[in-house]
């Protein structure tokens, strides 16, 4: 099956899908984004974005909300990596946090990630069966009728929403406080939440999940409040681009340099790429690392694949902290995601060829020899 996403296609296309209890993979491509959402049975089970998959977004939130013990979500990290358990096993294997809190974020990200797409108007959507593709979460199936119905409400909102709150960089003060009269003014128990935790120096990007109410509903409990005078967004010198706020509070808390945890999973993948290399090295002890690298072609693959899924993921962390890729991989460097040895293929001197693309996305490409 296929189809465009103009008339809220997309929700024709999950109705289709859970109607005849489907099993496999959507796609769908908007105009600068993808996503890929799993269904078994008619149910969603997973669902990622094209430029992170479901664990890596599962491990941002998790950062940015604060969750969970840290040396637990590194120990999970080292767990799942090492493979044979589910990242969402490993969490609560490793006591990293309870299972009504994973929960919360399994199902948080699983939908959010559909449903933002419910909100694009131009682009395209595919279904394949692929019942030997498909990946569970370690969330139970979620039935597509409570989807349809929120995609639809966000669809009709957002319109409103999206011309006033958006920017995933931009930050909100207080304006007044909310009393006991609050409900009064229509401000419900998600506004609430919101306000109190809303910081001069915490973006929308971060608000999201602290709240764990997802992009959409925090930017709807935003407007709330602006519109009701509690709020006010906290507004750039005209020499700032947008998101420069964001970065200034990632480099004066240090999260962004924290937010690099969520790359342990691929520290881990280099680091057997090397254990590999050490192997060769004890079968090869009279050639030199250049002449081992240089004449194995498949351990050449196995470290470029590492390093470059490192530095996408960086990427990553990148554009979730100041809203934009960057412009140059410098940057990603200096914002501490990054090691300027990270940019170079081992033992070249050329570094990776890194373009930002006008439709929201990159490419990264291996040095030619």
């Amino acid at each position: 099956m296929k189809g465009s996403l103009k008339n809220l296609g997309l929700a024709d296309a999950v109705s289709r899908i859970g109607r005849g209890g489907l099993t496999g993979i959507l796609s769908v491509q908007g105009k600068t984004s993808a996503i890929s959402a799993h269904f078994l049975g008619g149910s969603l089970v997973r669902s990622e974005t094209g430029t992170q998959t479901h664990e890596e977004a599962l491990l941002s939130m998790l950062l940015e909300a604060e969750a969970g013990v840290r040396e637990g979500l590194e120990a999970a990290m080292r767990t799942h990596a090492a493979g044979g358990t589910s990242l969402a096993d490993a969490l609560l294997d490793e006591q990293a946090l309870s299972a009504k809190e994973l929960g919360t974020f399994l199902h948080l990200q699983t939908t959010d990630t559909l449903l933002d797409a419910f909100l694009w108007t131009n682009g395209s959507w595919t279904f394949e069966d692929d019942a030997d593709g498909l990946k569970a979460s370690g969330l139970d199936p979620i039935p597509v009728d409570s989807l349809l119905s929120e995609g639809r409400r966000r669809a009709d909102e957002w319109p409103i929403i999206g011309g006033r709150v958006s920017d995933p960089g931009q930050c909100y003060r207080k304006r007044r406080p909310i009393d006991e009269d609050a409900g009064e003014t229509g401000m419900g128990p998600t506004e609430i939440l919101v306000y109190t935790l809303i910081r001069e120096d915490r973006p929308l990007a971060r608000l999201q999940w602290l709240s764990r109410l997802g992009h959409f509903e925090t930017c709807r409990a935003i407007y709330q409040l602006l519109d009701a005078g509690f709020v006010g967004p906290v507004q750039m010198s005209a020499n700032e681009e947008p998101g420069a706020v964001q970065a200034k509070w990632a480099a004066r808390s240090g999260r962004l340099t924290h937010a690099a945890a969520t790359l342990v999973l691929l520290l881990i993948g280099l680091g057997s790429a090397l254990l590999m290399l050490r192997r060769h090295l004890d079968q090869r002890r009279t050639a030199g690392l250049t002449a081992v690298i240089q004449t194995d072609d498949t351990l050449q693959a196995r470290i470029s694949r590492n390093q470059e899924a490192r530095i996408r993921a960086a990427i990553a962390v990148y554009r979730l902290h100041t809203g934009a890729l960057p412009d140059d991989l410098s940057q990603a460097v200096d914002a501490g995601v990054l090691r300027e040895d990270d940019l170079r293929f081992p033992l070249h001197q050329d570094p990776y060829h890194y373009r930002r693309r006008g439709d929201g996305d990159f490419d990264l490409l291996r040095p030619i020899r």
